[in-house]
């Protein structure tokens, strides 16, 4: 029986300017789709066109695309042109014809520019997206989920594009479909996520790929580089790394590639090219008449070959989507057609906790606990513990105490090898001075030897954190937090008053001016009352230490909870605070628009609102408690985005960065 595969076809459907420019635009290339059409019909395709605002704004080509449009199995996908896209603030620079390099705000301005444009002359809102030049990034996502699209098709793996205008690097991604979440790293699959990825094929003509790329990232060492060895390679037949298309490969290597990449167990392979090429002249892959009936000859005879050695089906990237993804797996081994190759299990030394709570992190990790006081002599016995243990584990997950410095500073002082260290709990302050900064500073490029990813709980913590320490922001990740009511068994109840706890990071000054005179008690669980000093406390307003699971029933049991956060933090904070509080389903209104906007979305689960303004935090809760079935709406859609963030799903996640860095298969779960 021969193996079954999804044969996609998509094409970027651009402007005549083969570089990127605002001046002199035209679209004459357009006039030569709907040949292009019959000729892919002929051949039983069904092709994605993602089309430019550019060829959207002009009358001519406009009309042909709803021409297109209307025949079956054609959809229109969108094609974003930073470059030349409304609106146009930023300057003209190579490294702003990228996506990902552009302000958050400008992309989704951009995108709608784009996603309207397409909406209002197609009469449907577009699904599926790919960035030009490829140039998605972690903020993009965000942009794209805003505008309504489900699907992208930006990746390229194994194909790092820095080089050009600071793209995007998209090395480590899988070749098969798999689901990307906001802020996250484009390249590691999240079960969670609401984007799904339907990668460009790419890779290389043997397998595995791995290995192969292994050999080929050595061969761009510049030293290397000057003997030609790449190019040696490609022609002797050795190897080579290809992006599937006719633009600049032959039928031979297309099928090799797709070949392999059916081998390794992907269940889709797309062709791809760009409408430029259809006309002779405007770029070099068809400088001539003779290079558009090549461009032609090739894709027919690839689609021969495809459907002699395979039961083809056709589908549209969104139609892709909607197949691959109504059979996710559920299965952590790698998976191959005919056959299911396990390996064997990671093995993670570390001082993070869980293993009671989560059977995937117990599974993998070995707990070293720390001896005495974590941040003073205790912290060292427990780091040398650990130094002396390391060797023999895949990786070094650490995440409490200062036994983590210790342990990542001496493993990047001394000149032994040491496996890889993933630090997680990156709740990093800005410097209290210069002098602190400097230090700080000193010890994150000590650990540049030997920690490989830096995992936190916010998507904004990755540029600022990037910003502060001079870190390099593809070795930030971001995993969702989660709650911490996996083993509780409490009965939420409404006693009728305010909530607010925490002892560090907290405004409590902004929510005593909030909440002063309000008719409703107030309660504040805190353990540190220094925190409160200089302060007025309201008469409404009672503050008490609670053990920890009577802060749990605090949040169980109040009307509301308010986590009232310090302005200008560098880390986020207050998650698990406010994710228990929203599993609970209580009203939950948190004061940092930036760090908590991975969980919550102001007025649908919670509420965002500007640090340092009672006004408005007064308003929420006043308008929480004379409305309360509008307010129990909203504690309701958390409750259900909630039983997303468990713990065995953030130990999942954290997995699969794991998994990202050690080369392992990172499949769908």
């Amino acid at each position: 029986m021969r193996p079954e595969v999804l044969l996609l076809m998509t094409i970027d459907t651009e402007e005549d300017n083969w570089l990127p420019t605002r001046d002199d635009l035209t679209v004459e290339n357009i006039q030569q789709l709907p040949q292009l059409q019959k000729f892919l019909s002929r051949l039983g395709g069904r092709p994605t066109y993602f089309v430019t605002y550019q060829v959207m704004v002009d009358p001519r080509a406009r009309e042909i695309i709803k021409t297109v449009a209307g025949e079956d199995g054609v959809e229109i996908g969108g094609h974003l042109h930073p470059w030349n896209t409304p609106p146009m603030d930023e300057v003209m620079v190579g490294q702003n014809t990228m996506m990902k390099n552009l302000p958050a705000d400008l992309q989704l301005a951009k995108l709608r520019t784009l996603t309207d444009l397409l909406e209002n002359n197609l009469g449907t809102r577009p699904r599926s997206f790919r960035a030009g030049r490829y140039g998605l990034g972690r903020e993009s996502v965000a942009a794209l989920l805003e505008c309504g699209y489900t699907v992208d098709s930006s990746v390229t793996p194994y194909i790092d594009w820095t080089e050009y205008d600071n793209g995007s690097d998209y090395e480590g991604a899988p070749n098969h479909w798999y689901r990307i979440s906001r802020g996250g790293d484009l390249r590691i699959p999240n079960p969670d996520g609401d984007l799904i990825e339907i990668p460009s094929s790419s890779g290389y003509t043997r397998r595995p790929f791995d290995s192969w790329h292994s050999v080929s990232t050595l061969m761009d060492r510049k030293l290397i580089r000057t003997l030609r060895v790449r190019g040696l390679a490609a022609r002797t037949g050795c190897f080579k790394k290809l992006h599937l298309t006719p633009e600049t490969e032959t039928v031979a290597n297309m099928i090799r590639l797709a070949k392999r990449l059916i081998e390794d167990g992907t269940e889709h392979v797309e062709i791809s090219w760009h409408s430029p090429t259809l006309m002779a002249g405007l770029n070099d892959f068809a400088s001539d008449a003779n290079g558009v009936e090549k461009l032609y000859s090739k894709i027919e005879e690839f689609v021969s070959e495809m459907k002699r050695l395979f039961s083809v089906r056709f589908a549209t990237v969104g139609e892709a989507a909607d197949i691959l993804s109504a059979g996710e797996s559920t299965s952590g081994a790698e998976s191959t057609r005919g056959a299911i190759v396990t390996r064997p299990p990671i093995k993670i030394l570390t001082n993070a906790p869980g293993q009671e709570r989560s059977e995937t992190w117990e599974s993998h990790t070995e707990k070293v606990d720390s001896t005495g006081n974590p941040h003073g002599l205790g912290a060292l016995i427990q780091g040398w513990r650990m130094w002396r243990k390391g060797n023999a584990f895949d990786c070094v997950v650490l995440g409490e105490g200062r036994s983590d410095l210790f342990y990542s500073v001496l493993s990047g002082l001394l000149p032994f090898k040491r496996p890889p260290i993933i630090r997680i709990d990156c709740l990093w302050y800005k410097p209290l001075t210069p002098l602190h900064g400097l230090i700080k500073n000193i010890i994150f490029r000590l650990e540049r030897r030997t920690v490989a990813a830096y995992i936190v709980w916010a998507s904004r913590e990755i540029r600022d954190y990037a910003a502060a320490y001079g870190l390099d922001e593809a070795r930030l990740h971001f995993v969702p937090y989660h709650h911490t009511l996996d083993d509780e068994s409490i009965v939420p109840a409404d006693e009728g008053y305010i909530f607010s706890g925490g002892n560090f990071a907290r405004d409590y000054a902004t929510l005593f001016e909030a909440v002063k005179d309000i008719d409703c008690p107030v309660r504040i669980g805190a353990t540190r009352p220094e925190i409160f000093k200089g302060l007025t406390v309201p008469s409404n307003v009672e503050i008490q230490g609670y053990s920890h699971s009577g802060f749990v029933r605090a949040i169980a049991n109040c009307t509301m909870n308010v986590v009232p956060l310090e302005s200008g933090l560098l880390h986020s904070g207050g998650q698990q605070t406010f994710l228990n509080s929203m599993a609970f389903g209580k009203p939950t209104i948190v004061s940092d628009p930036e760090g908590a906007s991975d969980y919550i979305k102001d007025g649908e689960n919670g509420w965002l609102i500007p640090p340092n303004d009672p006004a408005r935090l007064r308003e929420v809760i006043e308008r929480i408690l004379n409305d309360r079935e509008y307010a129990n709406a909203i504690g309701a859609r958390a409750k259900e985005v909630l039983k997303t963030h468990t713990t065995e799903k953030h130990f999942q996640s954290i997995m699969d960065v794991i998994k990202f860095q050690l080369g392992h298969p990172r499949g769908q779960r």
